[in-house]
């Protein structure tokens, strides 16, 4: 285990080295100056981003200004975390489920596309739609769905690779075993992926800049063409 304060420079370059370790788990505490608890600080809570701690010491700092809370990190072997221990507290299971998540992905992107696809049933099939709906009209996407009984039904976000969504579905069986999942694909209109350009989340609009580029690449005066029109029917109306 390593421990260190705040004040060393780069801890942002830190925490991407971190990411990439597969040996490594990290974590983010507060503490009390003076009251230090190990590992997971006064309120025994890991964070793994380093954003959500910075926000929840803010608002301690805000709330208790007359307590000096300060922010630390740490890590602790993965042979060591119990993933599968599902009698820890609620904070300690969202900290090992987020790291669990992370480690699967690295070896997952390991593996070759051919590895991969031999994890998709219809691989070939999929493949072969994704080509034949390669047009400026349309564009694919990928999600996983839950396909269980259970009252809650669950679903990730789009995204146009395959391959991820495979990912996220092997993330989704690991972290919650009692439930059952399925990749599904569909197709959406392209006036209303690009009506949202600019206006969406960080990860959807990814999933728009990736169509852009992919439209561009079949028809490099498509998208001016279409601003074309739009600006004209702006000025009509």
């Amino acid at each position: 285990m390593s421990k260190s304060s705040t004040k060393v420079n780069g801890l942002e370059q830190k925490l991407e080295n971190w990411l990439k370790d597969e040996g490594f788990c990290h974590y983010f505490a507060i503490q009390i100056k003076g009251e230090e608890v190990l590992p997971f600080g006064f309120a025994n809570r890991p964070f793994y981003s380093l954003d959500q701690a910075r926000t929840y010491l803010e608002q301690l700092q805000t709330t208790n200004p007359e307590v000096d809370y300060h922010l630390c990190f740490s890590g602790i072997d993965v042979d060591c975390v119990d993933f599968d221990n599902l009698e820890f507290p609620m904070w300690h299971r969202v900290w090992m489920n987020q790291h669990q998540v992370r480690l699967i992905k690295l070896r997952m992107w390991k593996k070759s596309e051919q590895e991969l696809s031999k994890l998709i049933q219809n691989y070939d099939e999929v493949i072969a739609w994704q080509t034949a709906n390669n047009t400026t009209e349309f564009c694919h996407y990928y999600y996983v769905q839950s396909c269980d009984d259970k009252s809650i039904a669950m679903s990730s976000s789009h995204t146009p690779d395959i391959f991820e969504a495979l990912i996220t579905k092997v993330c989704f069986e690991k972290t919650m075993p009692e439930r059952e999942f399925k990749i599904e694909r569909g197709l959406i209109h392209t006036d209303s992926i690009l009506s949202m350009d600019g206006r969406t989340a960080d990860f959807f609009q990814e999933f728009i800049d990736y169509h852009k580029e992919r439209i561009t690449n079949l028809d490099p005066e498509y998208l001016v063409n279409r601003e074309i029109v739009t600006e004209t029917r702006k000025v009509k109306r």
